[in-house]
């Protein structure tokens, strides 16, 4: 008995002290390169000893990627790679018994990524040998899929010609942008208790279901045109789920027929949209086959721009919103400050994505010297492969004038050379020299989704700034607006009011509810991160006399031409009530940059819904709120939310 007691308090000291000690200053870099001086020649004992030297991390970087030999820097600092250019990968084919080079540094990542001539194994999707895996998993017209193909190859541009002629989501600047939208059944507060609960137990899921949900459900209202529902949303992770087993070679007979059932259901519902029809149809004009065109695009999208739970954009959008949550005093103003530099910063420290481009084929026998003095010899037409947070982190470009590690690992947004992160597999600023996401000279390989990403994960992280009282959230606000506006015309219980064309009797609602109040000594503090005030004037005063430099507003939306058919009120001139909870400021603010060409049309389609239509646009449909409001009230309203909400959904990288 006491033998056994003794061993359970070893088996509780022995990790408590090992991870203690990495703690220490200079701890954890000493065992790195001690790692990797004496254990080099047994890979299978290297990568135990690596693996629970990260385990510590799971809690900073969340969940079991943690251990991966990707996502620390120091890996790469201990062993001086950035100097060398090298370091040693497992290996795809026999990761217990060898390794395969892999390029760590800025420059010899950025090598291997602009070589216009890499090679690709056409039969390897990722670690899966495509030709040993069931019937199924892969169904006609996948394979190979853009990741496998040469860079130079035919194929591959003509594939990528065409989703960049048929798919606007995916340019820098796209003439329309969709704004953000709930996932079903997925409230902000959801997605954020999700993450502040993963913060806390990192597990069992690397990306939780509903960060996923909502990545999903956005990802592919910008790239295919459609809302899925719940149910396609989960059939779209199970598919994902599914397939993920052959990577470890658990492939079936059954798990193939259940991928190919999972994935026609996904085919079907974006050969329905208006972009898959598209697809199709200027496949078929190219002298592709359009079904099998379509089927290629939406594996391809799925699993290297989603990624579900594993690495893709669901992944990259986790990371973002687990840096606001962890640190809300410091991330938050900085992430409003400019979003774009914020999250180019996430992409750049956290990663998200793959990677690298793994694996690739070699074409020269070399001999490499590694920062411990050990050398391997890396044979042509053998694998390579690259790590780019890694190459993130060299301080030869992102370490400032003096090039410092310390620099380089420090989170700045807006630094210098920001644009020159990796993670797309090319540079930001090259990418941008492109005139389409097919390719060019200046970027021959990078993320079709190098701008998608980025634009999503601002939407998703102004969602969830707030843990505990959202401005972002759009049902929030119409809650909050909506309460505000009958308090401020309807001040008085059973005033009579010209607010409809049949002179309605309304019934003032109460002050604004607890739930719905902004905390006094919370005000300041939390409106100076507002990237706009016209945010702050939309939820304390009358939606349709908010100040801006649109004053005409009203006039401009009675204009015949611009809108139609509206009933006349007097509403919208009622003086504000003095019980009203929150003072209606008069102060003139400046309005957020909107396109007017955009702004006019959609008023213009927005004219022409009915009452019942507005209010389901407004998120009222079901419940009582508003419920004796005036067609032309809910117009209005409707209207001038729409000019700040969009806004912060439709920020331009």
């Amino acid at each position: 008995m006491g033998w056994c007691r003794a061993c359970c308090i070893l088996l509780l000291v022995i990790p408590a002290v090992f991870f203690g000690c990495l703690c220490l200053p200079g701890a954890e870099r000493a065992y790195i390169r001690a790692v990797d001086t004496y254990v080099v020649p047994v890979p299978i004992a290297r990568h135990f000893l690596q693996i629970a030297g990260q385990a510590r991390h799971i809690w900073k970087v969340g969940g079991g990627i943690a251990v991966g030999p990707v996502w620390n820097p120091l890996l790469a600092y201990a062993v001086d790679a950035h100097k060398t250019g090298v370091g040693l990968f497992p290996s795809t084919t026999a990761p217990a018994t060898s390794y395969m080079v892999s390029r760590l540094s800025h420059a010899s990542v950025r090598a291997v990524h602009y070589n216009p001539k890499l090679k690709r194994d056409s039969s390897v999707f990722v670690t899966v040998d495509t030709s040993k895996v069931p019937e199924g998993y892969f169904l006609p017209g996948v394979l190979p899929t853009l990741l496998q193909l040469n860079t130079d190859s035919d194929s591959r541009y003509a594939h990528r010609d065409l989703i960049s002629a048929v798919m606007p989501a995916l340019a820098e600047n796209p003439d329309v942008v969709p704004d953000f939208k709930a996932a079903p059944g997925i409230s902000a507060n959801d997605l954020i208790q999700e993450v502040s609960t993963h913060l806390i137990f990192p597990f069992p899921k690397v990306v939780p279901s509903k960060v996923q949900d909502v990545f999903a459900f956005n990802f592919f209202r910008h790239t295919f045109e459609v809302d899925l529902t719940s149910d396609e949303i989960y059939t779209l992770k199970e598919w994902l789920r599914v397939h993920f087993r052959t990577i470890f070679g658990m492939g079936s007979a059954a798990g193939g027929a259940q991928c190919a059932q999972l994935a026609k259901v996904l085919e079907d519902k974006m050969a329905s949209g208006k972009i898959g029809q598209q697809l199709m149809e200027e496949a078929e004009r190219r002298g592709m086959n359009g079904r099998e065109r379509l089927r290629k695009t939406l594996f391809e999208l799925s699993f290297a721009g989603f990624g579900g739970d594993g690495p893709g954009g669901a992944l990259a959008t986790f990371k973002l919103l687990r840096l606001l949550q962890r640190a809300p005093e410091t991330n938050i103003p900085l992430f409003e400050r400019d979003p774009g530099a914020f999250v180019l910063e996430v992409l750049r420290t956290q990663g998200g994505g793959g990677a690298g481009v793994n694996p690739w084929i070699t074409e020269e026998t070399t001999t490499h010297t590694l920062g411990t003095g050990f050398t391997v010899e890396e044979k042509a037409g053998t694998y390579g492969s690259t790590i780019a947070l890694m190459a993130n982190h060299d301080p030869a470009v992102f370490g400032g004038p003096h090039a410092q590690e310390e620099f380089a690992s420090a989170f700045i947004p807006g630094r210098e050379n920001a644009d020159r992160l990796l993670t797309f597999v090319a540079e930001l600023r090259d990418i941008r020299q492109c005139p389409n996401v097919t390719g060019c000279v200046q970027a021959p390989r990078f993320c079709l989704g190098a701008f998608l990403v980025q634009r999503l994960m601002i939407q998703i992280g102004l969602v969830g700034v707030y843990p505990h009282r959202n401005r972002f959230d759009f049902g929030y606000m119409v809650k909050r607006a909506i309460i505000d506006l009958e308090c401020d015309n309807f001040g008085h219980q059973g005033r009579t009011v010209n607010n409809s064309d049949d002179q309605d009797m309304l019934i003032a609602s109460p002050l604004t509810p607890p739930e719905l109040q902004t905390p006094p000594e919370s005000l300041d503090s939390d409106t100076e991160m507002l990237p706009e005030d016209d945010v702050l004037l939309l939820m304390s005063s009358p939606i349709w006399i908010t100040p801006d430099d649109d004053d005409d507003i009203l006039t401009d939306a009675l204009d015949a031409k611009k809108m139609q058919d509206l009933p006349s009120s007097t509403a919208s001139t009622a003086p504000p009530s003095p019980t009203c909870s929150m003072p209606c400021t008069s102060a003139a603010v400046s309005s957020p940059n909107r396109d007017l060409l955009w702004q006019l049309e959609r008023e213009k389609e927005l004219s022409a819904l009915s009452r019942d239509e507005l209010r389901q646009e407004l998120g009222l449909d079901g419940t009582d709120v508003a419920e004796n409001w005036s067609r032309h009230d809910l117009l209005i309203t409707l209207v001038e939310m729409e000019k700040v909400i969009p806004d912060m959904s439709r920020l331009a990288i």
